[in-house]
């Protein structure tokens, strides 16, 4: 019989690529200017205070309440071209992307140049996964402000979706041009770099201007120390994630990198448990930490605890080949050959070769 004494070595797969500037719709100018749209005083029959108390429900998290008060504004004056913005707005946070589209298509009947409604209504096709769609209205953003930075971010966003990589490039160069300090979209070149170019080394070069620009950014370190670990400098990685933690200490992903890299490189598996810890804190439901927190208590020993962790990541996902794998090796440990047999059925069941291999030789 093989003795299997390694987990396989899936850590580094398990390692998130980073995470995208997140598309913004445009939230803190929602308000800006758009109540001298609508004369006279904010009587309790005016679609003025109507609209004004659903920005208040808006503000405090309400958004199905000022949906209601739009509705009543935008009856009371069907013209009312900051209502249906607004109200689309609300539908965005509410994942009612759909309607948030036929509100913005309002603002724009209304308003043909609301550079605004085009940045939202991409942002709502965007998440509909209408790309060429959420393009064309970003661009229409552009033609109505040339300036709109924020608008050449989000298209950058929609082109990288498509593949255009060369595009995202240029539309973050521009929101760069346009505004120097622009963090996001130094962050997003490099992400690209590392993670569709795969240069590493270009990819540092943007994190270290996003940084530069906002001290503060997490995303950059994160990432940063995403690309630091594929040139081999562990411990700038390290200190990265650390950065991000110390910045966001509820970033699960930057605990989880950091444990694989201490159990993977650093020979730290009871460091990486500690991390896997945190994060599992943080986030209970996410399958991976169980799966490198099982792979960390195997290598010390502690094969009942690591199958623990296998049986909670098969638990929140059920097809999790590679912890059905590894729980299998676990059980081969502590004797139970039948229960490392099915293990391993069900593995090669999901396409692992290797656990077929196992099944006709030992079981």
């Amino acid at each position: 019989m093989q003795k299997r004494t390694a987990a396989i070595g899936l850590f580094m797969t398990l390692m998130p690529l980073g995470q995208p500037l997140v598309i913004k719709t445009g939230v803190a100018l929602t308000t800006s200017g758009v109540i001298f749209s609508i004369a006279g005083e904010a009587n309790a029959e005016s679609a003025i205070f109507y609209y004004d108390r659903g920005i208040n429900k808006f503000n405090a998290g309400d958004y199905s309440g000022a949906i209601p008060d739009y509705d009543k504004a935008i009856e009371l004056d069907p013209k009312y071209t900051s209502a249906y913005f607004d109200r689309g707005l609300s539908k965005i946070n509410l994942r009612d992307y759909s309607g948030a589209i036929s509100d913005y298509d309002n603002a724009i009947e209304l308003d043909p140049k609301y550079a605004l409604a085009y940045l939202n209504r991409g942002v709502a096709k965007i998440n509909l996964g209408d790309n060429s769609g959420a393009i064309s209205d970003y661009s229409k953003a552009i033609e109505s402000d040339p300036k709109y930075a924020l608008a050449y971010v989000n298209r950058g966003i929609a082109k990288e979706n498509l593949k255009d990589y060369l595009g995202a490039i240029s539309d973050y160069n521009k929101a760069i041009e346009i505004d120097s300090n622009y963090a996001g979209a130094y962050n997003n070149i490099g992400l690209i770099k590392d993670a569709k170019f795969q240069d590493p080394y270009g990819a540092i070069s943007y994190y270290n201007k996003a940084i530069k620009v906002n001290s503060k950014y997490k995303f950059a370190y994160y990432n940063r120390g995403i690309a630091k670990s594929t040139i081999g400098d562990n411990n700038g990685a390290i200190s990265d994630y650390s950065k991000a933690i110390e910045i966001d200490s509820n970033y699960t992903s930057a605990y989880m990198n950091r444990g694989i890299i201490k159990d993977a490189q650093f020979n730290d598996p009871y460091g990486a448990i500690s991390d896997y810890n945190k994060a599992l804190k943080i986030d209970p439901k996410y399958a991976p930490l169980y799966y490198n927190r099982g792979i960390a208590k195997s290598t010390i020993g502690d094969n009942n605890g690591a199958i623990s962790d296998y049986n909670k990541a098969i638990e929140i996902d059920s097809n999790y080949t590679s912890a059905y794998v590894n729980r299998g090796v676990s059980k081969e440990k502590i004797g139970d050959m039948n229960g490392a047999c099915s293990d391993w059925e069900k593995s090669s069941s999901l396409g692992h070769q290797n656990s077929a291999r196992w099944v006709k030789e030992d079981c």
